[in-house]
């Protein structure tokens, strides 16, 4: 009887340390892929199917990050579509865009995205706001999963993805 019950408690020693070995690289291995995409979709000399490849991973690393929830099978689904959007047409798909906002939504409580209060014009203001997004989510990410690297994630891409009107 002792012997069965220590060969059960090495086994399951085992099993968790695996799954935190898998934990751990997992976190690197999505650190790399926000790193490797917002490097892409903020330098300005990135071609249009580059961008678009970009979202499509930050939408896959919003994906992988998203905690288990009420609504986080309905919103990853919301997710996908906007993918398939944005890969078959544009990223500035309307159908995307609603699927992305819908998504949002359901991970952020029934609020709405909305763009940033601080201003983003120039272009080079935009860009650095995305860059504190990036920096945020990667810290988030490191900090453990509670949604909220999802959430900045989507609102990088959301506010890529959003047509905003120029008043000049």
């Amino acid at each position: 009887m002792k012997n069965r019950l220590f060969v059960l408690f090495v086994a399951l020693y085992m099993v968790l340390w695996f799954v935190r070995i898998e934990a751990f690289t997992k976190t690197e291995d999505i650190e790399k892929m926000i790193k490797t995409a917002s490097g892409v979709l903020l330098d300005r000399s990135s071609s249009r199917d580059e961008i678009r490849d970009a979202l499509l991973q930050l939408l896959d690393a919003a994906i992988i990050t998203m905690p288990q929830t009420d609504y986080s099978d309905e919103a990853k689904a919301k997710i996908e579509v906007a993918k398939h959007e944005f890969s078959k047409k544009s990223f500035f798909s309307e159908k995307g865009h609603q699927y992305l906002s819908l998504a949002y939504r359901l991970m952020n409580n029934g609020k709405k995205y909305q763009l940033p209060e601080e201003e983003i014009y120039p272009i080079e203001r935009a860009v650095e706001y995305c860059k504190k997004l990036v920096n945020s989510a990667i810290a988030s990410l490191k900090e453990g999963p509670d949604g909220h690297t999802t959430m900045l994630l989507l609102e990088l891409v959301i506010m890529v993805v959003t047509p905003i009107p120029r008043t000049f």
